[in-house]
């Protein structure tokens, strides 16, 4: 990371940037103040990339948003992941005094601007009272992802449209975006066109999967089997249940529970309005950039090489074109695009270890060892600067070889590659068969950032087309 503000040597002192322990709005205070002190940016362009609108399910054709609007958003995506809230976020650098409210729009604000030169803003109506010989000459509902400026130089307040599309059309972000940015659709296309072996990537035999015992060292078992998969591969949803959750806490639990397990999620205390429909049709979305990430600190077409997802979940076909990525797919396929990612390389590294059976180490140790020595191929493996897509699988797992849990493995080298200034060079993506569920998605995505492909869950369902989901149960109770 460079800044053009700020020397290599002071910017070195500036980190950590987001300091330990601070809260969400803390830490949303810690980045702001960088990308404005040590950034190009104003005030207002630094809040956008933070806090932006909904423009994900925007189609800019049908006149939903301006196309150079959307072209910044998803720039700015490449380099920050938004701020969900909810919150009604102020801000002031001197000159510039606003407001801007989150894009699920889940927090009310009002503002009056009258002739004396005065603009209130506040959640209601009526907070401040205006003496009656003042008249109102604007005033308003902040929307979600709109920005409320008043300018204290031009004294005045500034039209939100009129001041994002100053901001938006000052690079090209459309050409930047027709040269970069790829999504898994387009990288499949392009490598359907090579014809040789290298896409052709084993990612092993599916007709023995109901005799593999795999499937219970992963937490296959008759009760989640009946209850929670097969009704997901049925109706492609999660299935209903009565409220409440009997099970034992994974601390107390004589079950051997996963890694996942102890884990629950926490949510803010306060009312808010149900995700509808409709707001999560507008508002929501699952798509996400993956790979190495540039300098956030400038403007640069090079931020917008890093390959779109549809969402975090990769099928086997997924897979096998991201193990064959190995640097040649666009002279394989004779590609004149400037796209960088089809000359990335990717990496497997293994999370599994070879448990000795003399009982002179335990297996905590052991773990502990296997652990290590995973981060430290990691690290060597991202210094090096030859790959941009690491994936950590424990497809090795069986009856000689431990996985580690994969939330073990992937934070442990997450972290060590943070504490190195190394994580923003590589892209993360998990090959397990924990993934079963939702709670694992859900955790890796809040914690690490990182993909989950799961070949399990896609290898029960293709056998389950010419096999009775029984022959699973019960081979599963006898080896179980």
């Amino acid at each position: 990371m460079e800044s053009r503000k700020f020397s290599k040597e002071l910017l070195t002192k500036l980190f950590p940037i987001i300091e330990h322990g601070m809260s969400d709005s803390g830490s949303l205070d810690n980045l702001l103040e960088f990308l404005y002190h040590a950034g190009e940016y104003s005030l207002p362009e630094a809040v956008m990339m933070m806090i932006p609108e909904a423009w994900h399910n925007m189609d800019p054709s049908q006149g939903d948003m301006p196309q150079s609007k959307w072209n910044f958003y998803k720039w700015a995506a490449n380099c920050l992941e938004p701020w969900d809230g909810p919150a009604l976020v102020a801000f002031t650098d001197g000159r510039y005094i606003g407001a801007v409210l989150d894009r699920n729009g889940l927090r009310p604000a009002r503002f009056y601007a009258t002739d004396n030169d005065m603009v209130y803003m506040s959640s209601e109506v009526g907070v401040v009272d205006i003496p009656a010989d003042v008249r109102v000459i604007q005033k308003g509902r902040l929307k979600p992802g709109r920005l409320l400026i008043v300018d204290t130089q031009a004294g005045g307040l500034l039209d939100d449209e009129r001041l994002k599309l100053e901001i938006v059309e000052k690079y090209p972000y459309a050409e930047w975006l027709d040269k970069g940015a790829i999504s898994l659709s387009e990288l499949h296309t392009i490598a359907s066109s090579d014809n040789s072996d290298a896409n052709n990537h084993p990612l092993g035999d599916d007709s023995s999967v109901l005799d593999d015992r795999r499937l219970p060292l992963f937490g296959f078992n008759p009760e989640n089997i009946n209850l929670l998969l097969l009704p997901m591969l049925r109706t492609s949803k999660e299935a209903l249940g009565s409220m409440g959750n009997d099970a034992p806490l994974a601390c107390l639990s004589e079950q051997l529970p996963h890694v996942f397990d102890y884990f629950q999620q926490l949510f803010a205390q306060v009312t808010n309005p149900p995700i509808d429909p409709f707001r999560e049709r507008i508002v929501m979305t699952l798509t996400c950039p993956i790979g190495p990430q540039k300098n956030i600190l400038v403007h640069s077409e090079f931020q917008v090489h890093r390959l779109w997802l549809p969402h975090p979940i990769l099928s086997l076909d997924d897979m096998r074109l991201i193990h064959s990525l190995d640097g040649t797919l666009k002279d394989r396929t004779g590609r004149k695009e400037t796209c960088q990612v089809l000359t990335w390389r990717s990496m497997t590294l293994d999370a599994t270890f070879e448990a000795e059976t003399d009982g002179m180490y335990s297996l905590g140790w052991m773990l502990q060892r296997a652990l290590e020595r995973l981060c430290d191929v990691a690290e060597r493996v991202v210094r090096s600067g030859e790959v941009q897509l690491l994936i950590i699988s424990d497809r090795a797992a069986g009856a000689c070889r431990v996985p580690i849990p994969s939330l073990l493995a992937v934070g442990a080298v997450h972290q060590r590659l943070l504490r190195h200034q190394l994580r923003m060079q590589v892209g993360l993506i998990v090959e397990s068969g924990e993934a079963k569920l939702s709670s694992p998605k859900v955790v890796s995505q809040r914690w690490m950032f990182v993909l989950l492909a799961p070949p399990w869950m896609e290898l029960v369902s293709r056998r389950n087309a010419r096999h009775p989901v029984c022959c699973v149960i019960m081979r599963l109770n006898i080896e179980g």
